[in-house]
């Protein structure tokens, strides 16, 4: 999905969107995405996570030891909280769904790191909204930022 042709999005008080990039590592960076049960219980997981809270998923994918997910966490969430919400009840149900995971890899109780990887994601570049903000008010200087 192109994220310039993803249109703003409409909320009660507020209209725009807030995608971002998150990046999640097991503890220890340990393979358990190389079992393909993992890799789709854990998308599972996200996508039902995403829409309880109102998120929406543009993209997710996995590699062995990590999994990445393009989202739109919308003007209610902060980064964290949707991380915390992430990473929280994926730990508790992949934990709990699959016990091997626990007796093989995660014997102390924690799947994920604690760390995570965050990037805001828009379609215009940075510099492109330095100028806009900059040229606000002077004649003939708009832009159109989408």
């Amino acid at each position: 999905m192109d994220l310039a042709s993803v249109s703003y999005k409409r909320y009660s008080s507020a209209i725009g969107r807030a995608v971002v990039h998150l990046c999640f590592v097991p503890k220890y960076r340990h393979p358990v995405f190389a079992h393909g049960v993992v890799q789709r219980r854990c998308a599972e997981l996200f996508r039902e996570i995403a829409a309880r809270y109102g998120m929406q998923i543009h993209e997710l994918g996995f590699d062995i030891d990590h999994v990445h997910v393009l989202v739109d966490i919308g003007p209610g969430l902060s980064v964290a909280a949707a991380a915390r919400l992430f990473k929280g009840i994926s730990s508790r149900c992949l934990l709990r769904d699959l016990p091997w995971l626990r007796r093989w890899y995660f014997w102390g109780g924690h799947f994920w790191s604690p760390a995570y990887f965050f990037a805001s994601v828009g379609p215009a570049t940075y510099e492109t909204v330095v100028r806009y903000v900059r040229e606000q008010g002077q004649r003939g200087a708009a832009l159109q930022v989408h």
